[in-house]
């Protein structure tokens, strides 16, 4: 039996407006950003415990989607939604499996790379945040961990921005 799934997949194969945006991409994005979240979930459900915990990671530019990651960050935005519905469908079972969400700023990985791979560009993005640094990944698996565990017991069709205090506006 399965305590707890963490969602993680993602990929963002080009960047630019979204109308710009060649369909195969628009797929390629809600594929992989989206509907394997689901599909992971369809297959694991039978295997939950009771009281289980499902996470999906989602982003901070979900709620700010703009050019030049405009398809990806609306990829994320749909999980928000998911996460919403699927607490509502879970958590009513007699299971009562809880579903959250995390949405991250930047953090520098390969998956970010582009975007930090430069002084000039890590810079940019450390001074976004109100605590002048960008994320790791450590910091990230600690909320993931916090919402799996039994001290979020009471927490479910939530998102917890883990971005150093990055103002959406500002991105």
């Amino acid at each position: 039996m399965i305590d707890i799934v963490v969602s993680n997949a993602a990929v963002n194969p080009a960047a630019g407006p979204i109308l710009e945006t060649d369909m195969s991409v628009v797929d390629k994005v809600l594929d992989v950003n989206l509907k394997s979240a689901i599909e992971l979930i369809k297959e694991v459900r039978p295997h939950l415990k009771s009281r289980a915990s499902i996470v999906f990671v989602s982003s901070y530019t979900a709620y700010s989607p703009s050019p030049p990651i405009g398809m990806y960050a609306v990829s994320k935005t749909a999980l928000l939604g998911l996460t919403r519905a699927l607490a509502e469908e879970l958590g009513a079972t007699e299971d009562r499996i809880r579903v959250n969400a995390v949405a991250p700023g930047i953090v520098p990985t390969k998956f970010s790379h582009a975007l930090v791979a430069s002084d000039e560009g890590r810079e940019h993005f450390k001074a976004l945040t109100m605590l002048k640094d960008l994320g790791t990944p450590g910091e990230i698996a600690s909320v993931i961990a916090f919402l799996s565990s039994e001290d979020a017991s009471y927490v479910t069709g939530e998102t917890v921005l883990v971005a150093g205090g990055m103002v959406a506006s500002r991105l």
